[in-house]
């Protein structure tokens, strides 16, 4: 019995979604845990969007049994500092949605990029400490392959939020 089947798909197989700019080039689904990878090439980081609205069609025609992942690279190889944290804030918003450690510590948080390293400053210590335990770091840096930036370390670090809490 296979376990995983390959599928090239049409070409434009997004336009009648109406979604421009993302080719999918193949399709992986796993039978045995019920999870589609789609391997798509997007022109530029803006363009990730419409995956949204992919993913929100595909979830329609095949429902919550199957598990819908897109792994993305892109035409355009120079990414912005600007499209990179845009990535990295989806890469979070879709961690929170599926894991309640990363929505319950991921809250307040501030992003910035160093050489081949993600820093996210957090509020207290113990959210630190909990995020590393848990694993986090490395599902944010996996999630972010998926989204085509690869090579990167997730690093947590304690952080000031007086400013930002007061009102």
């Amino acid at each position: 019995m296979r376990r995983e089947i390959r599928i090239k798909p049409q070409r434009n197989i997004f336009k009648e979604m109406g979604i421009d700019n993302i080719e999918i080039t193949e399709i992986i689904f796993s039978e045995r845990n019920k999870k589609m990878d789609m391997l798509c090439v997007v022109s530029t980081p803006h363009d990730l969007i419409g995956l949204d609205k992919a993913y929100e069609n595909l979830k329609k025609k095949f429902g919550s049994e199957v598990d819908i992942d897109f792994k993305v690279s892109y035409l355009c190889k120079e990414i912005s500092k600007e499209d990179f944290l845009m990535i990295v804030e989806k890469v979070i918003e879709k961690l929170k949605k599926t894991n309640a450690i990363s929505k319950s510590f991921l809250y307040l948080y501030r992003v910035s990029v160093g050489d081949k390293s993600v820093n996210i400053e957090l509020k207290n210590e113990m959210a630190v400490e909990t995020l590393y335990s848990s694993n986090v770091n490395g599902k944010i840096e996996s999630l972010l392959e998926d989204y085509g930036v690869r090579g990167f370390k997730v690093n947590f670090k304690s952080g000031d939020f007086d400013a930002e809490v007061k009102i």
